[in-house]
């Protein structure tokens, strides 16, 4: 609140071989009320990279690229303030400063989640980063008192993927609410059961999880942890010590801490991504209040439109945003306490910054058409154990495509022991196939699209359920084929198909096929705009008929598809005149035993008959 003049201080740098020699400031250098000084080796702006210095301390200090430190020292020798780093993380991002984020805490650590690289909006002089003589821009606003964030968890034991949603939170806190093991000053004999960060591929003993270093660490805003809850009386680790940290379910959580209240940053450097090739970071809301998705934005590449989160009842679920401003729903919020999973669908390049926008009134985002089919899978394996998925969705939606784009989500695998898994395959970033916890394609179809299933099981009986069907038009038809029996199961909503499998993994057994229909008026009758009978016999063998009427004279198309969408035959192309009957004969005595979808398609209409051959 005062100025304050630094002639008489001392500064000092540290180094792994102890304190170097003191630094006196032998001149008037003014910190103005809350103002700010700038001290560096050199004031010649041609050769510091543009940055304006009060004081020029020569080379008396030289800091490393490894460990050293920064101290200032009052005229009496007292250390008045001090920040150390104990790795290259900070050198490694060339031209660009580290900055506080919160002064409420203690700035000793540059390489704790109170710092933060600056953000690239903040460019001085010959292109570095930072704001020297001004506030850090990546400083967040804080609500002067702390208040209390609180929600209410299910009654499972489980995994459950949170996020800090208040300033200030350390794994302490978490422990004095749950069990907390694995740490090197909480249970350290115990497996690891909280992990706070997310290095990506999934490799390692901890699945690309990182375990906290204590207690003391904090957990950083906007960023995800998962956190297995064990409830009193139920089954876990053999940690007896730890037995009477754990608590009864439903838990409430609740912690003290600095609001939020403007847009929370937090930065990715390099070093926190060595060797992955994934692009799933894992992220939180940072408020105490819900956070819409379309909010968070990132400095580089593109985001997916889609989110992944995680509680022990549901596993995986997906949720798809649209980007934009907030739209005042909840479909796609994150909520108090709620971490998630986010995936790239265009790489970034390091360093960048997350940013969450402070949340808003709704602003009155139009609504984007789109059709939902999701699939859920339910088993129990032959030890027992209960199993659920339900990350399993095709989504249909304007400006998606058969190819990889932002509305596709790749299959995440859970942190549980026991897991099935069943997801739609599609392309990915390379074209090559893999498992989707959602796959996207075009809100129109115009040919039938059969959409692979993955399913990973152990050996036990499982049931594939319909648990979505939003937006779907009554003629389409959308079903569910066993290859294995041959079984064929129509997907309205609530249908389900139950099975056995013996099989770790059966990749080719399943698929989705949707016949999209678009009937300009309803059939049958030439009061309509056409009438088209059922494929018969059916089965067939030797071949199968139907026949057409059109109210109108138009020209036809009669084509043959697989159940992996391909063209096996055409069976008519050509004029039908109004009121005339036109027969249509499938040759289904070349064709394999299978199911088949004969599609027609006139001027005025389009309509299927799905049919099976018998050998």
């Amino acid at each position: 609140n005062r100025p304050i003049d630094l002639q008489g201080w001392a500064v000092r740098d540290s180094a792994a071989s102890g304190l170097r020699p003191l630094n006196l400031i032998p001149a008037s250098v003014v910190v103005p009320a809350r103002g700010f000084a700038v001290l560096g080796n050199t004031a010649n702006t041609t050769n510091n990279g543009g940055v304006p210095v009060d004081y020029a301390y020569g080379n008396v200090m030289a800091f490393a690229n490894s460990l050293d430190g920064f101290v200032l020292l009052a005229p009496d020798s007292s250390v008045v303030d001090r920040s150390y780093y104990a790795s290259a993380a900070i050198s490694a991002q060339n031209g660009i400063s580290r900055e506080l984020l919160d002064t409420s805490f203690s700035n000793v650590n540059m390489d704790s989640p109170n710092w933060a690289d600056a953000i690239p909006a903040a460019v001085y002089g010959q292109g570095g980063r930072g704001t020297p003589k001004a506030g850090g821009q990546t400083v967040l606003a804080l609500r002067p008192t702390s208040a209390s964030a609180t929600a209410v968890t299910s009654a499972v034991a489980g995994y459950r993927l949170l996020s800090p949603p208040v300033a200030g939170l350390t794994v302490g806190t978490l422990a004095g609410l749950n069990l907390v093991q694995g740490v090197s000053d909480e249970f350290p004999a115990g497996g690891a059961n909280l992990f706070t960060g997310y290095t990506g591929n999934g490799a390692g003993s901890n699945s690309g999880y990182t375990v906290p270093a204590s207690k003391s660490t904090y957990l950083v805003q906007g960023r995800g942890f998962f956190w297995y809850m064990y409830t009193e009386g139920g089954p876990g680790p053999d940690a007896t010590a730890g037995t009477s940290r754990r608590a009864n379910l439903p838990l409430t959580l609740q912690a003290d801490g600095y609001l939020r209240t403007a847009d929370v940053r937090t930065s990715v450097r390099k070093a926190d991504r060595a060797g992955a090739t994934d692009q799933f970071y894992l992220l939180g809301n940072p408020f105490n209040e819900s956070f819409d998705l379309s909010g968070l934005t990132a400095s580089s590449g593109t985001l997916s439109e889609v989110f992944q989160f995680y509680d022990p009842t549901n596993g995986f679920t997906v949720r798809t945003r649209v980007a934009g401003t907030a739209d005042g729903t909840p479909a796609d919020d994150a909520a108090v306490w709620e971490g998630f999973f986010a995936e790239f669908f265009a790489a970034p390049s390091f360093p960048f910054t997350f940013t969450y926008t402070a949340p808003a009134p709704a602003a009155g985002r139009p609504a984007v058409a789109s059709r939902h089919v999701g699939l859920v899978l339910d088993g129990v394996t032959t030890a027992g154990v209960e199993v659920h998925d339900e990350a399993a969705s095709l989504y249909f939606t304007e400006g998606a495509t058969e190819a990889w784009d932002a509305y596709d989500a790749s299959k995440r695998t859970p942190p549980a022991s026991t897991a099935a898994l069943l997801a739609p395959v599609g392309p990915g970033a390379d074209g090559a196939a893999k498992s989707l916890a959602q796959r996207s394609l075009p809100y129109s179809l115009i040919a039938p699209v059969t959409v692979p299933l993955s399913l990973t099981a152990a050996a036990g009986t499982y049931t594939i359920s319909a648990a979505t069907i939003e937006g779907v038009p009554s003629t389409w038809e959308v079903s569910l084929t066993d290859h294995a029996t041959g079984a064929v199961t129509a997907l309205t909503a609530g249908a389900s198909y139950s099975f056995e499998s013996a099989a770790a993994s059966a990749s080719g057994r399943f698929s989705v096929t949707v016949l999209p229909g678009a009937a300009t008026t309803a059939e049958p009758g030439l009061g309509s705009a056409f009438a088209l009978a059922a494929v018969s016999p059916n089965p067939s063998v030797a071949a199968a008929r139907t026949t057409l009427q059109v109210s109108q004279s138009q020209t036809v198309r009669a084509e043959v598809y697989d159940v992996l969408g391909r063209q096996i035959q055409t069976v008519f192309a050509g004029p039908v005149a109004a009121g005339s009957s036109q027969s249509l004969e499938v040759a289904s005595g070349t064709l394999p035993a299978g199911t088949y979808v004969l599609r027609v398609t006139g001027a005025e209409f389009s309509a299927t008959r799905t049919f099976s051959v018998a050998r």
